[in-house]
């Protein structure tokens, strides 16, 4: 069995490119002013009220997130994902003059429907007769509102579906995945759970494979590391784990699978989703990125 390992572990080191320095994937965040009454008070002054509450939804995303990265973002400057958030009223098939406003949350990303959910009250329907006061109000009372938001929904239901990497490394021994990022750069306790897309080829076959992965170590370190090993060193490192029953091992027979690929053919991991987050405040201190800049490296 060690000959076995220790051949897997060579070929599967063969077959994995040299992997730059990386960050998490980035998210442009945006706002738009929807609801007629809002943009009636605010008049010209509408850009800059949707600027100002982009700055702080993206100062709070990033100081609570740290598995992406977030920038304010416009119209056309080419961000493939996008975080659009829309103040409007919460039912919007309705004619009723009671009614609730508030910020809705949708995910944007290339070759996919856009993804949507309500995610914080502004101004109950039973406040809809009072007056929108002026601007420095208004943005005082969304940051009390922001104070107390609830991210899970928007962790759990839009983020997941955003790859935070394109690669990684599948290792043989103990069997698993390495990031090519560490915890300092994404503010991640173990057990944080992952799915990965990987392409498997065996006997000349390819075919694309879905791995659910519990973080098991934020520091990997091989007992032997090689060269194609180095930029993975004192990364996270991932285990397989059942996909629909996430708190027990993989099933022998997707094990196996995994393990003859490794053996014999070839494991190429395509994307890495985060799908339950768990955040560690104590990994790192992040920072909102500067818009227009494009972030290199492992932290931030």
């Amino acid at each position: 069995m060690v000959t076995v390992t220790r051949l897997a572990r060579s070929m599967l080191l063969l077959l994995s490119a040299p992997v730059a320095a990386q960050s998490p994937t980035r998210i442009g965040v945006q706002v738009q002013l929807v609801a007629d009454r809002y943009r009636i008070t605010f008049g010209p002054r509408v850009a800059a009220v949707e600027a100002a509450l982009a700055g702080k939804i993206d100062t709070l995303l990033s100081s609570r997130i740290g598995f992406l990265r977030f920038a304010p973002a416009k119209d056309g400057d080419g961000a493939a994902y996008r975080l659009v958030f829309t103040l409007d009223r919460k039912d919007r098939a309705s004619t009723g003059l009671l009614q609730e406003y508030g910020l809705w949350a949708r995910l944007e990303r290339p070759a996919a429907s856009p993804e949507e959910l309500y995610w914080v009250t502004l101004r109950p329907a039973s406040a809809t007769s009072q007056a929108i006061k002026n601007e420095a109000t208004f943005l005082g009372e969304v940051d009390a509102k922001l104070a107390h938001a609830n991210l899970s929904p928007i962790v759990k239901d839009l983020l997941s579906k955003v790859p935070i990497t394109e690669t990684a490394l599948p290792w043989a021994d103990p069997l698993g995945w390495v990031l090519p990022l560490g915890s300092d750069s994404l503010c991640m306790k173990q057990f944080t759970l992952l799915t990965i897309t990987n392409e498997l080829t065996i006997g000349g076959t390819s075919f694309a494979r879905r791995y659910g992965a519990s973080v098991a170590s934020l520091g990997f370190s091989p007992n032997a590391p090689t060269p194609e090993a180095t930029p993975f060193l004192r990364k996270v490192f991932s285990e397989p784990v059942s996909l629909e029953s996430p708190t027990t091992p993989l099933p022998p027979d997707v094990k196996t699978e995994l393990l003859n690929a490794l053996r014999t053919g070839k494991v190429k991991p395509t994307q890495v989703y985060v799908v339950d987050y768990q955040y560690d405040p104590n990994a790192c201190r992040l920072q909102p990125v500067a818009p227009g800049s494009t972030p290199t490296g492992g932290g931030r």
